[in-house]
């Protein structure tokens, strides 16, 4: 594919010894990290060209996200069936979440997980799903059914598929009926599927790698999404390389359930797709209500074409009044602003 950056399962020996010194490394992942630090300070802000190796910026790469190289995972099914609160289900080939408070932990699952239980973490783990609706299903608001996965925490994982790039699975991470509140979903790499996380609701989705997407034809490709009527969805400091550029937009903000409202959008690097953003005024339910901020964003031309960042120009979908806040997205290849 070009301009790939892996799709397949990252190689961290390789990674480790080509990108930056370990003292690099260390702080790239606190910044990351680091709450204290505020969505109105552009990582690296004197640096240009964080794309060829966006963790030297502080900013999420193959280096610094999912399990520690040093994890030993055990296989599921093969060496584990079951651990606390969660069992491998054989008639469905996945890994499902059922308890409060499960723990699912440096395990390799050939197979999707799907979480259907509040306060449960996967974490350092590596999930492989091609052909999957998605490889991490959060399922939340509906008790009824036993769906109540708020307060998910998926942290620091492999996600993708390790077939060709059109087995790959539909999304990475999905808040599947748009309801879970509390989701924390950083850390992870995330490749080979047709869109990275979606998050409908309230999650913070930080120091995140997504890239190298496959790709069918007709397929309609995102970084990172949400689609109308969020209480407090926050996409910050991720990195999201599309190498299809007639495509979507690496991260996009929809109206496609309620009006859009409630998202922040800071200090991503970003390449690739139609446009570099959507900003909330496109579908049913446009024009957004409000409370939207695109903030402190790069922009790499690393994909683009003809000066855009995407295909056809740098965003898209804004009224005049939207998003609130809007201001300090820089080219990546030399700090200046996109946008008139």
């Amino acid at each position: 594919m070009k301009g790939s950056v892996s799709c397949r399962i990252p190689n961290f020996a390789r990674a480790a010894k080509t990108m930056v010194a370990a003292a690099v490394l260390l702080v790239a992942g606190s910044s990351i990290s680091n709450s204290s630090r505020t969505a109105d300070e552009l990582p690296a802000p004197n640096r240009t060209n964080c794309a060829a190796a966006p963790s030297v910026c502080g900013l999420p790469d193959v280096t610094n996200t999912g399990p520690s190289p040093q994890t030993v995972f055990k296989r599921v099914p093969e060496d584990l069936k079951s651990g606390p609160g969660w069992v491998w289900e054989p008639e469905f080939g996945r890994l499902r979440a059922v308890d409060a408070g499960a723990m699912i932990a440096a395990v390799e699952v050939n197979g999707p997980v799907v979480i259907d239980a509040p306060d449960v973490t996967l974490r350092d783990s590596k999930v492989l799903a091609c052909n999957a609706d998605a490889i991490v299903a959060i399922r939340a608001g509906r008790p009824a059914d036993g769906y109540n996965a708020d307060r998910t925490r998926v942290k620091n994982n492999l996600l993708g598929c390790s077939g060709s790039p059109e087995e790959r699975a539909d999304r990475g991470v999905s808040d599947v009926y748009g309801s879970a509140k509390g989701l924390v979903i950083s850390g992870n790499n995330i490749w080979n599927v047709s869109n990275g996380i979606t998050v409908e609701n309230d999650g913070l989705v930080q120091g995140n790698f997504i890239h190298d997407l496959g790709h069918r034809p007709g397929d309609h490709h995102s970084g990172l999404s949400t689609h109308g009527g969020a209480s407090n969805v926050i996409f910050d400091m991720n990195t999201v390389l599309l190498s299809q550029e007639a495509v979507s937009a690496p991260i996009v903000v929809y109206s496609d359930f309620a009006s859009a409202r409630n998202v922040s959008v800071s200090r991503n690097l970003v390449s690739g797709g139609s446009y570099c953003f959507y900003g909330g005024d496109t579908g049913a339910f446009a024009p957004a209500e409000g409370h939207i901020r695109f903030v402190n964003n790069r922009l790499s031309l690393v994909y683009g074409r003809e000066g855009h960042c995407g295909l056809y120009g740098e965003l898209t979908a804004f009224s005049p009044d939207h998003p609130d806040e809007f201001g300090n997205n820089v080219w990546d290849h030399d700090l200046r602003s996109p946008f008139p």
